[in-house]
């Protein structure tokens, strides 16, 4: 579904975004729309013909808040069917006699699940099924419209967590879709588990979250509980059969942290080896060697490297630390690492920097060693004709025609020959 906009409607919006639900009347006209804000009432006009701008209120400015604030399940219901019936007037309020509906879960639920539908299918029509909805993308344009239907199923949970139904509370996140109020639901339950000593539930709960970064404290604590009160080879059997690889790759992170607050290495190294999956290794190595070049452990860094799969990861830690030794003048480290490199041109490019840099002090002998590394023939004549021309201009034709011997290509050999012979470069 497509609309003309025009330069007044796109002015209307802009108000929309930054409107207020403040006291008295407001309103905004277009010759297409009319928007009324009063108190908490919204009106669009014409709906039929704006539903797009319609849903764009809805999402801006039906707020959740009243909803999350009530006790009362029948009346968030109701409060949910008004806000759908601003921008959809044939939305038809659902049957049920709610008057007892929070004092019966499985009809609360019941009716959770039938609003989430109308939502989602309301939404549908709107965006004339032109999004692709799942992943992250289902989260970023349905959330939000979402919140009110979620914030009943959190509220089922909370009824079966503290009746102690952990079965039904799992039942009720799944309902949830991918969404943070799932995300969070399973962080709550993982704890409850936890301080049961329920491990299995406990990981079956963490399996469950998607929305890892922004519950990345919680799950660090989580993490910290857990190597207090499990056996290692456990927790790390248990951590490897997880296929949220998402949450098992932060908390392999977590181990490997607090093994470093004592710089353990070597349990660091442990914990990835016996707890890390293929991809969770992957990022764990990574990980690790980060660490320690931030706690300038830059041998042990070295040791850890070669374990990155990654090609293009690992060299580009090669190379931080090789500028790192550069700029503390150890060049025999340098030279060290340069071979580690997986890649022929960078590990010339390295060798280049280092001939550039004995020329510019004026260290002839010194750059000849590091052009002889150069694995790329063409590089390395072009190099000692840069060398001989500054033996020309400085008289050593000696010295000159000893390097003139070290070309490759017979070509350049004549040009350095005739170079060396007539003084001119």
């Amino acid at each position: 579904m497509e609309f003309n906009t025009t330069k007044a409607d796109l002015e209307l919006l802009r108000k929309m975004s930054n409107m207020s639900g403040g006291g008295g009347d407001m309103i905004y006209s277009t010759p297409r729309m009319e928007l009324r804000y009063s108190g908490s009432t919204v009106t669009l006009s014409p709906v039929g013909t704006n539903q797009e701008y319609a849903w764009d209120l809805y999402l801006k400015h039906v707020s959740p808040v009243d909803v999350e604030g009530s006790l009362d399940g029948a009346k968030m219901v109701r409060l949910v069917e008004k806000s759908i019936s601003r921008i959809d007037p044939s939305y038809e309020p659902i049957a049920d006699d709610l008057a007892e509906i929070e004092n019966d879960p499985e009809r609360y639920l019941r009716v959770a699940r039938a609003l989430h539908k109308k939502i989602k299918k309301l939404f549908f029509s709107l965006a004339g099924r032109k999004l692709v909805i799942d992943g992250s993308l289902f989260n970023n344009k349905l959330d939000n419209a979402e919140r009110h239907t979620l914030k009943i199923f959190e509220n089922i949970f909370d009824h079966y967590v503290a009746a102690e139904q952990f079965d039904s509370a799992m039942k009720t996140i799944k309902l949830m879709s991918i969404s943070y109020q799932a995300s969070k639901s399973s962080v709550k339950l993982a704890e409850l588990f936890l301080n049961e000593s329920r491990f299995d539930e406990m990981f079956i709960a963490l399996g469950q979250i998607k929305f890892v970064k922004q519950l990345e404290e919680s799950l660090k604590n989580i993490t910290r509980k857990l190597e207090e009160c499990m056996e290692a080879e456990e927790l790390y059997h248990s951590i490897r059969a997880m296929e949220n690889e998402k949450v098992a790759e932060l908390v392999v992170s977590e181990l490997v942290a607090h093994a470093l607050e004592t710089d353990d290495f070597s349990q660091a190294k442990l914990i990835i080896r016996n707890a890390g999956g293929e991809s969770t290794s992957e990022k764990a190595w990574l990980f690790l060697a980060e660490q320690l070049m931030e706690k300038r452990m830059y041998d042990q860094a070295l040791e850890v490297i070669p374990n990155i799969s990654n090609t293009w990861k690992m060299n580009d830690k090669y190379e931080e630390i090789i500028k790192v030794f550069e700029r503390k003048g150890e060049i025999s480290k340098v030279l060290t690492t340069i071979p580690y490199i997986d890649s022929s041109w960078k590990r010339n490019d390295q060798y280049e920097k280092l001939v550039k840099m004995y020329l510019g002090s004026r260290n002839i002998d010194e750059a000849l060693k590091m052009i002889s590394l150069i694995e790329s023939s063409w590089k390395r004549n072009d190099h000692y004709l840069s060398v001989i021309k500054k033996l020309v201009r400085k008289g050593d034709k000696v010295k000159a025609n000893n390097v003139a011997l070290l070309i490759e290509s017979s070509y350049k050999q004549k040009d350095a020959y005739k170079m060396i012979a007539t003084g001119r470069i």
